[in-house]
């Protein structure tokens, strides 16, 4: 079955003008991250966090197609940090509860969190390290009957400064190797629990956070899923949020190139236009047809993934070269505009400094290559 139907492409329409309409002309107020917060409660009156989430808890039941089409819609914001900030709560968070959590756990949790009226983040990385979570994660939960005691940081935590709820990788088994984590949904208001926002280079709308766990007691209760096989979870759901991602890049890049052409059409040098230009016009038609190709790779994985077949190897691959790819298309774009691209409020220079940590999030560009390296056997 073909990635998107007509109903996919109404919803595409019905997402574009919200976008364009409600958000898009917001773009620069964004850039300060407690108006983000205030956002959620959208999101969830327009459907948009529970669009995979079935109807009992109060999402609306529908295929990953439709988590792709808006993937590929937020970015028409014109700041990637709504897209990441919505993407951390709605498809790092959300799938792992629907996936792992029991059922009176998902009645607790989801419709809040579907309406927007608490915010979640994933909190894995650490201050020690990202990549090699197995050897970095120090962040421990001891045993004390009905509750955890959670010490430790965390650092990198999108949605930290703003969420209600953090889903934390602890330590809770110090002989297990992979079996060693568990995955403890924390809430922010718990005693001894300190959350700083860090200053970042872009995703300036999206709030990061440093966490720091001083002894908080967290009921065993908030635990998802089976002890010890918190990192297993982690890696699986890792996938998801590694496609989606990109599924946004290429769109952000797809904006960037057709603006970008729009420009070269209209501005003028040496008594014609710039889009006459040989050396522009083959930039421009290179830039098309990597855009094309990334797309058509990254619908093909979505397609799959849609269908219950998750492509670890290709995911990966996806990971590094559309985001690489990416990256050189929206510096280009931003080179072609000149000194209006380098001025700070000018979309093309705000995505530009967003789209840096497309490399690094998430698993790093090295990372990858060496996974992939790995399912050749090398």
């Amino acid at each position: 079955m073909a990635l998107f139907t007509q109903a996919h492409n109404r919803f595409r329409s019905e997402a574009r003008r919200i976008v364009e309409t409600e958000l898009a002309p917001r773009a620069a107020e964004f850039e300060q991250p407690s108006v983000v917060r205030g956002l959620f409660p959208q999101f969830g009156s327009w459907g948009w966090l529970g669009l995979s989430v079935p109807s009992q808890y109060g999402g609306r039941g529908l295929d990953f197609s439709y988590d792709v089409v808006l993937a590929e819609e937020l970015p028409r914001c014109r700041t990637m940090g709504v897209a990441l900030s919505f993407a951390a709560h709605a498809h790092f968070v959300i799938p792992y509860l629907l996936t792992h959590a029991t059922e009176a756990q998902r009645k607790s949790l989801l419709p809040d969190l579907v309406k927007g009226t608490k915010i979640a983040g994933l909190a894995a990385t650490e201050p020690t390290g990202g990549t090699d979570l197995v050897r970095s994660v120090q962040c421990t939960a001891e045993d004390h009957g009905d509750h955890w005691v959670i010490t430790g940081e965390k650092k990198f935590t999108t949605n930290g400064p703003i969420a209600d709820y953090v889903l934390t990788l602890v330590r809770t088994n110090r002989h297990g190797g992979t079996t060693s984590f568990s995955l403890v949904m924390v809430p922010t208001d718990t005693p001894g629990l300190e959350i700083t926002t860090l200053r970042t280079m872009g995703m300036r709308s999206s709030p990061t956070g440093w966490l720091r766990f001083r002894g908080c007691r967290v009921a065993k209760s908030m635990t998802i899923g089976k002890e010890n096989l918190g990192f297993l979870y982690l890696m699986n759901g890792l996938q998801r949020e590694r496609l989606i991602a990109s599924i946004s890049a290429v769109a952000l890049a797809d904006l960037a190139l057709t603006e970008t052409t729009a420009r070269m059409r209209s501005r003028m040098i040496y008594d014609g236009r710039l889009a006459d230009l040989q050396a522009v016009r083959h930039r421009i038609a290179e830039m098309a047809a990597e855009i094309e190709s990334c797309r058509r790779f990254v619908h093909s994985v979505a397609e799959s993934y849609r269908d219950g077949r998750i492509e670890g190897k290709e995911i990966c691959m996806i990971k590094f070269h559309v985001m690489e790819k990416v990256q050189s298309i929206l510096a280009t774009c931003l080179q072609l505009h000149g000194g209006e691209g380098y001025l700070d409020d000018h979309w093309l220079s705000r995505v530009f400094r967003d789209s840096r940590v497309f490399t690094i999030g998430g698993g790093v560009s090295e990372a990858m290559k060496d996974m992939v390296a790995g399912y050749l056997r090398l």
